[in-house]
C-alpha cells in the first residue's frame, strides 16, 4: 500500500473516531470498552475540535458534557492527555 493511501485511510479512520466521539456518544450506541478503544487507537480525536453542526468549534469533552446519555464516558475519555 503506497504512503498516500495510508494517509488517506489513517485521514478517514481518524473523521470517523472524530465523529464517534463528538456526536455518537450515547450509552445505548456504545459500551466504554468500544470507546477506550477509539481512544486508544486515535488518541488525537480527544483534542480535535468539532466541526458542523452543534458541535462547532467544541472538544469531545465539551460534548460528552452536554448530554446524560453520554456522562459515563467522562472517566475514559480522560485517560489520555489532550494535545
Amino acid at each position: 500500500m503506497g504512503t498516500d493511501l495510508r494517509d488517506k485511510v489513517k485521514l478517514l479512520l481518524m473523521r470517523g473516531a472524530k465523529k464517534v466521539l463528538h456526536k455518537e456518544l450515547h450509552v445505548e450506541k456504545h459500551s466504554e470498552d468500544d470507546v477506550r478503544a477509539v481512544i486508544d487507537a486515535f488518541p488525537a480525536a480527544l483534542s480535535a475540535f468539532g466541526e458542523g453542526g452543534a458541535v462547532v468549534g467544541r472538544l469531545p469533552i465539551q460534548n460528552i458534557l452536554m448530554s446524560r446519555k453520554s456522562l459515563p464516558f467522562i472517566p475514559c475519555s480522560l485517560r489520555k492527555p489532550i494535545g
